[in-house]
């Protein structure tokens, strides 16, 4: 299966957008590399981090359009704070996990799009512009 990477249309390529600022939140540090080369890759700028106050402090910082976020963050801690965030910004997200049986009821409630570990960090991307794009079909 050949893998499309072209995102023409989603990111603002030849006109006078700015490229879309993707969230990303993982606390493995080789995922979170990989989703920050697939981001940027798509012509997206990545904005990363390990934890959620990091990525509150982002989002206090910089517009964002998706996000995608690691739901268990280790030490007990969950994306929870910052899918609420997002949530209240209207910002669509997709939770990129390998824990799918202990989601927290409280993320799910948050309606983001699911996408269980391990998927590729290319589709993983598609996902999060498909949401900001506002088409939430699965692939």
């Amino acid at each position: 299966m050949t893998q499309d990477n072209s995102y023409s249309g989603m990111t603002g390529a030849g006109d006078h957008e700015s490229p879309k600022r993707i969230l990303v939140l993982d606390d493995e540090p080789l995922i979170l590399l990989d989703l920050e080369c697939a981001v940027a890759d798509a012509g997206c700028v990545p904005l990363t981090a390990l934890e959620p106050d990091e990525a509150l402090q982002i989002l206090d910082i910089e517009p964002v359009c998706a996000a995608i976020l690691d739901v268990s963050l280790g030490q007990g801690k969950t994306c929870e704070p910052v899918a609420r965030a997002l949530a209240a910004r209207g910002v669509p997200y997709v939770l990129h996990t390998g824990d799918v049986e202990r989601l927290d009821i409280a993320v799910r409630d948050l309606g983001g799009i699911l996408v269980p570990k391990p998927t590729p960090a290319s589709v993983v991307v598609t996902r999060a512009l498909q949401c900001a794009c506002g088409d939430a079909r699965q692939i």
